[in-house]
């Protein structure tokens, strides 16, 4: 064999990568299931499972409101036609206090909430205000390890999705806000993956109407799952989505990416949640809030890439 005069150097490399593979974490990623609707996990390196996850059906939805919608808001037009082209799983809740205390354990993520003068979480005593030492961990109303997470800002929504995409060695990012709509309508046009009407005991607002009216965030699993088999899309917590603030869909992409031109400052929330009214419970409603906001109406829910 001719010497060149490598092979020392490139054993020294194949070294360092045997090393690097072996101190990273394993992905873990699942077997994904070929039918929507159905259900899986990602496995996390000797922590337990990723948030449950639900296979999407491709499709296209006239995004935002028609003219007649009861509750409609001149930020939802011009109504126009999305087109869901790609394969992505949807967690079937919102990421819960238990899940993001996984991420936090594994990492020691401190949230701002947590962090220097800033300690504080956005809260409802009387008037709005800054709840001074409030976080995900007390944010000022009861929560169980299976309710979903709040005072986490769009920034530490990003920190989780970028833990479990290294994780698992899937592709874990926030939903577009196309993507949130077309999974909270569920293949519906009404208002609502139910209907248009506000119905009792389908969602968690301040009057919207059930149990859990004005309390606080309500355990997963409390309401039917959507024809998607999705829970709480609408009502209990706000959501972050990936995309910038822009106050019409005035030259929208035609897909479901992210509109990442704006004011990215701003960040999408979706859903409506428990101290807000019937009115922000719908589909098409959207509002915004800073990147570094946080409250305890405001947490997210995460995407998978499939393809």
């Amino acid at each position: 064999m001719e010497y060149t005069g490598m092979w020392p150097v490139k054993l020294i490399v194949s070294l360092a990568l045997v090393l690097l593979l072996m101190s990273a974490p394993m992905g873990l990623a699942a077997e994904v299931p070929e039918t929507s609707g159905e259900r899986f996990s990602d496995e996390l390196p000797d922590i337990g499972e990723g948030p449950a996850m639900v296979v999407l059906p491709r499709g296209d939805f006239m995004m935002g409101s028609p003219e007649s919608e009861p509750g409609r808001w001149v930020d939802e037009t011009p109504r126009h036609e999305r087109i869901m082209d790609r394969d992505i799983a949807m967690s079937r809740d919102p990421v819960t206090v238990a899940d993001f205390e996984r991420f936090v354990d594994d990492t020691g993520h401190e949230t701002l909430a947590e962090k220097g003068p800033a300690r504080s979480c956005r809260i409802h005593d009387r008037e709005w205000q800054w709840g001074e030492g409030l976080s995900w961990r007390e944010p000022g109303i009861e929560q169980e390890a299976d309710h979903a997470v709040v005072c986490v800002t769009w920034e530490d929504a990003q920190a989780y999705v970028d833990w479990l995409s290294d994780q698992t060695g899937a592709s874990y990012r926030l939903p577009s806000e196309a993507e949130w709509e077309y999974a909270a309508r569920a293949g519906e046009e009404t208002g609502r993956w139910w209907g248009d009407d506000m119905e009792a005991n389908r969602a968690n607002c301040l009057d919207c109407p059930s149990d859990w009216d004005g309390r606080g965030t309500s355990p997963a699993g409390t309401f039917e799952p959507s024809g998607f088999g999705l829970r709480d899309m609408l009502g209990n917590v706000f959501e972050w989505t990936e995309d910038c603030w822009n106050d019409s869909y005035a030259d929208a992409p035609e897909d479901a990416s992210a509109r990442l031109e704006g004011d990215c400052d701003h960040r999408v929330t979706r859903g409506g949640a428990w101290f807000t009214g019937e009115a922000q419970v719908h589909a098409a409603y959207r509002d915004f809030q800073a990147v570094d906001y946080r409250s305890y109406l405001v947490g997210f829910r995460v995407v998978r890439e499939l393809d």
